[in-house]
C-alpha cells in the first residue's frame, strides 16, 4: 500500500525543502554554464544529468561550465577591417543573366 502522510506531520515540508536544495546543488554545473553563456551548454547539461550522480561526472560538468569563454575573434590585420562582399543585384524578372549566351540558331536547311 502507499504510505499516507497525515497533515500534522511536520517532516513533509522539511523533506520538500531538502529535496529542492539537493536538486539545486546537483544542477550547479548547469546553472553556472547558463549564467556564463558557455558555448557548450548542451554538453554540460547532458553530462550533468546522466553522469552527475558520480562525483567525477559532476566535477567534469562543473569544469566545463567554469572554463574560460573565448572572446569573439576579429579579422583585423594591420588596422584594415575586412568588409563583407555583397552579391550583385538580381536581374529583373524574365531577363536572362548577362553571362548566359543566347541559344544558337537552327542549322541551315537548303530549300527543296
Amino acid at each position: 500500500m502507499l504510505a499516507q502522510v497525515s497533515p500534522d506531520d511536520g517532516g513533509t515540508g522539511a523533506g520538500v525543502v531538502l529535496l529542492i536544495i539537493l536538486m539545486g546543488l546537483y544542477f550547479i554545473p548547469t546553472i553556472v554554464g547558463a549564467v556564463r553563456h558557455v558555448p557548450n551548454l548542451g554538453s554540460v547539461v547532458v553530462i550533468n544529468i546522466f553522469l552527475g550522480w558520480s562525483v567525477i561526472g559532476w566535477v567534469v560538468a562543473l569544469a566545463m561550465a567554469a572554463r574560460s569563454v573565448p572572446a569573439p575573434t576579429q579579422n583585423i590585420q594591420h588596422g584594415v577591417v575586412p568588409t563583407t562582399r555583397q552579391s550583385p543585384p538580381a536581374p529583373p524578372p524574365g531577363a536572362l543573366p548577362p553571362q548566359v549566351p543566347p541559344p544558337p540558331p537552327p542549322p541551315y536547311q537548303p530549300p527543296e
